[in-house]
Parts: C-alpha cells; structure tokens; sequence
C-alpha cells in the first residue's frame, strides 16, 4: 500500500497473479481517494484453463492468451470491452 502511496503515482498497474487483483484494486481506491482511477490490468498466464480468479469484474482490462480463455472470460462475467 505504500508503494501506491507513493509519488509519482503508477500510470497503471499490471496484475500477473489471479489472488492479487482485490487487494490491489482496494489499495488504489483508498489512495484515489474512495474510487479507484489508476488504470487496472490482469494478463492471464494459464494456457489452456484458468482459476475464477483471474477474471476479476473490476478490472479495466484482461488480456488471455488463447480463444479458449476469452470465452472463459465471458463465461465469469468480464465484458467484451475488458477481454
């Protein structure tokens, strides 16, 4: 939480772990001030399957590796315009 205390703020934060997304989303709403406007992406590292937590509804963007995990994707509930 520190670190995204810190100055000068992140342009963005890039999430590469499926358990790490709350968190730091939670960390950037608190330090935005109660609604996070720090840019937040997931890149998903499974292949061919993938944990529910990969695709966390908050995000700005998830970027998946494979048509399969896109469909996954749709299938937990991200948009089209985060995939």
């Amino acid at each position: 939480r520190a670190l995204l205390a810190s100055k000068p703020r992140p342009d963005a934060v890039i999430s590469v772990h499926p358990l790490m997304q709350g968190p730091a989303m939670r960390a950037l709403s608190s330090n935005d001030g109660g609604a996070r406007t720090t840019p937040f992406a997931t890149v998903v590292t499974d292949l061919g399957s993938a944990h529910p937590a990969w695709f966390h509804p908050d995000v700005d963007a998830c970027f998946v590796p494979s048509d399969a995990l896109h469909t996954l994707a749709s299938e937990r509930g991200l948009r089209g315009s985060q995939i």
